[in-house]
This record gives C-alpha cells, structure tokens and sequence, in this order.
C-alpha cells in the first residue's frame, strides 16, 4: 500500500486552527469549570532588544496555553494523522 505524501502547511493550518478553537472554547467554558479558565504563559519576557546607533531590533515572543488549546492541539494533529 501507498502512502500519500502530506503537506507540512496543512499540519500547520490545522494546528493553528486546533489552537485558536480549543482556546476559545476553553475561555468560554472557564466561566463553568475554573480549571479550564487558567492559562500558562511561556516566551521571552522581557523583549530582548538589539539597540544599534542606527538601527533597533527587538525580538519577542509569547504562547499562551491552556487545557482548550491543548486538546485543540491533539485534535488537530489526529486529524492530520487521518488524512
């Protein structure tokens, strides 16, 4: 049996999209259960920032995780192992 070759902007888009579902929904249902309301936030805080005479580059990033986006994740990457 042949197996089919899967895009790496696909697993991309469904992850993302996995994320930004599973975090509303995980909002939305904090109000009920609190558990699901708390987040963790991992990234660079503060900012590093380069600072030239002439030129200013600032680097940063953050992800904000909770249980929502989490199984929005696993989701999104079953779905992709489906395929």
């Amino acid at each position: 049996m042949v197996r089919k070759q899967k895009s790496l902007w696909i697993l991309i888009v469904l992850l993302l999209a996995g994320a930004a579902a599973g975090t509303v929904v995980g909002s939305a249902l904090g109000m009920l259960v609190p558990v699901m309301g708390e987040s963790l936030r991992v990234g660079l805080e503060p900012p590093v920032t380069i600072d030239l005479v002439f030129f200013s580059l600032t680097f940063g990033c953050g992800l904000d995780l909770n249980i929502g986006s989490a199984l929005g994740l696993l989701v999104a990457a079953l779905v992709y192992r489906r395929l």
